[in-house]
């Protein structure tokens, strides 16, 4: 039995943790989104104020945009008028158990002037980052993460009759169309998202599509100075998952990391030997859920009874 429950508290982290761009809900918030302005949290660190307000400006088109402090915020969050784009770092305990939450998120208003009441569940967007500080690298990232977050919402409006049964399958293919497109386009790669004694030589070994390896501080300069199409590969904060973002801000590809925890050569292999091939249906949430299932009822049948 303990191998049972593991196998059931295992397919539960994956059903809370599958959705990376949105929360659980955001099928069901995003209409409360329709229609608003967009407060943008602003920060007392300069560097992610200025990155964020450049990024907004080249790459979001789908809603207004207002800069808010804090005080500001405070006073509009409960408006149905607006959504927000802000960082959550909240923290909630449930149990014995202290979550903390690291996230570029965007909600709907309208529920509460505290944001740590709000969780992600009630995301329309998000990415999972760490602390976003004038020191991190993920300041170089933003112009991919807002672009993505702005096609996530877009393939909410665009997907029809979405229900808590229709989501999850039809959000696997959503990351997972663009798979065909990795063979023409060179993955950028940070080099601070390797592990050690990841080379991009080892990279280039194990994937066989063109790869270019690049400082931090180089990101936007080699998506924008070098030719050809660029994709940027992107980790989780918790490194449980892989996505590949293109310069529209479509994802390409996304998978959980072979080791959760740490990036390896298996990955990129994993990549280069699904790049190429469309997605396929039988390898969607559903039918990862209709396997479990048999697993699980499999385990139930072979348990021996006990006697009365």
């Amino acid at each position: 039995m303990k191998k049972l429950w593991t196998l059931i508290i295992s397919f539960f982290c994956m059903l809370s943790l599958s959705a990376q761009e949105g929360g659980r809900m955001s099928f069901e918030l995003y209409p409360e989104f329709q229609g608003d302005t967009l407060l943008v949290l602003t920060y007392s660190d300069s560097a992610y104020n200025l990155a964020i307000r450049q990024s907004l400006a080249e790459y979001w088109n789908i809603t207004p945009v207002k800069y808010v402090n804090e005080k500001e915020l405070f006073k509009l969050a409960n408006s149905d008028k607006y959504s927000m784009l802000v960082r959550d770092n909240s923290q909630k305990t449930r149990g014995r158990s202290v979550i903390k939450r690291s996230h570029l998120c965007i909600f709907p208003c309208g529920r509460s002037a505290d944001l740590t009441k709000y969780g992600g569940k009630y995301a329309i967007s998000q990415y999972s980052i760490k602390k976003i500080d004038d020191s991190t690298p993920y300041l170089k990232k933003l112009p991919f993460l807002v672009k993505s977050m702005q096609a996530y919402i877009q393939f909410l409006g665009a997907t029809e009759n979405l229900d808590e049964d229709t989501f999850e399958p039809e959000l696997t293919k959503w990351k997972n169309q663009g798979r065909t497109a990795l063979t023409d386009i060179t993955l950028v790669v940070a080099a601070k998202d390797l592990s050690n004694g990841m080379t991009e030589s080892s990279l280039k070994s194990a994937y066989k599509l063109p790869l270019k390896v690049v400082k931090n501080e180089e990101i936007g300069k080699f998506s924008t100075m070098e030719e050809g199409q660029k994709a940027l590969m992107f980790l989780d904060a918790r490194k449980r998952y892989l996505s590949v973002i293109d310069e529209k801000g479509q994802l390409l590809y996304h998978n959980e990391l072979a080791n959760p925890g740490e990036l390896s050569n298996k990955d990129f292999k994993t990549m280069s030997k699904n790049a190429g091939k469309p997605f396929a249906e039988g390898k969607s949430f559903e039918a990862r859920l209709n396997k479990l299932n048999k697993k699980v009822n499999s385990k139930l049948s072979s348990t021996p009874k006990e006697k009365e």
